[in-house]
């Protein structure tokens, strides 16, 4: 099974509610194609959605958006890098947590997503010495990077920020030289963590 990221640009605004709502509709659907929801990011007005799953692979989730008429405008086969390196396709979507199941910086901070295109792939020593070049500028906007997905083919890259807003980030990765196709906060969803994934013939949430 893949970590899969959908990106969706969608006309009128949303809520998570709304777009689960959606997929409660059709869990035979979901069984079908072995797709379980892991979680979102959704933008202030709504109409800017990434979403992950776990699927055997990206077209497992284009089969059925395009069956509901959901619409996407791109969904790829992603790695999951912390600090550089990967991680389990079943990483937190979200934020770290503390002991307490809390934030793990101050609440007045943001979480920011900062999406990037790449005219190449780009390798994974790459992005380590990238981020290491970049942190000192990133840091004086009070910018730190939580997680980055970076597609299959590594052409494109999402980004997550703890920061105090979205300029803070666009202005940093501007000084920085990062490439940088837009930039926006965002708040979380997260389905309940599950000891195991569930097989074929189960029910998905």
């Amino acid at each position: 099974m893949e970590r899969i990221i959908v990106e969706r640009t969608l006309d009128e605004p949303t809520t998570f509610e709304t777009f689960l709502g959606i997929s409660e509709k059709a869990p035979w659907c979901l069984n079908l194609y072995r797709l379980r929801f892991l979680g979102g990011y959704l933008s202030p007005d709504g109409r800017r959605l990434i979403c992950n799953y776990e699927a055997p692979d990206a077209e497992a989730v284009r089969a059925p958006s395009r069956q509901f008429k959901i619409p996407f405008d791109r969904i790829w086969s992603a790695t999951v890098l912390e600090g550089g390196r990967p991680v389990g396709h079943l990483a937190p979507v979200g934020l770290p947590k503390t002991d307490s199941e809390g934030p793990a910086f101050p609440t007045k901070m943001e979480l920011v997503i900062a999406e990037r295109r790449f005219d190449k792939p780009i390798e994974l020593h790459e992005i380590r010495e990238k981020e290491a070049a970049r942190r000192q500028c990133f840091q004086m906007y009070d910018a730190t990077l939580i997680r980055t997905y970076l597609s299959k083919d590594r052409q494109r890259m999402i980004c997550l920020y703890q920061a105090p807003d979205a300029e803070s980030v666009r202005i940093a990765s501007r000084q920085a030289r990062a490439p940088t196709e837009r930039v926006w906060t965002a708040s979380i969803y997260e389905e309940p963590v599950v000891a195991s994934a569930p097989s074929a013939g189960s029910a998905f949430r």
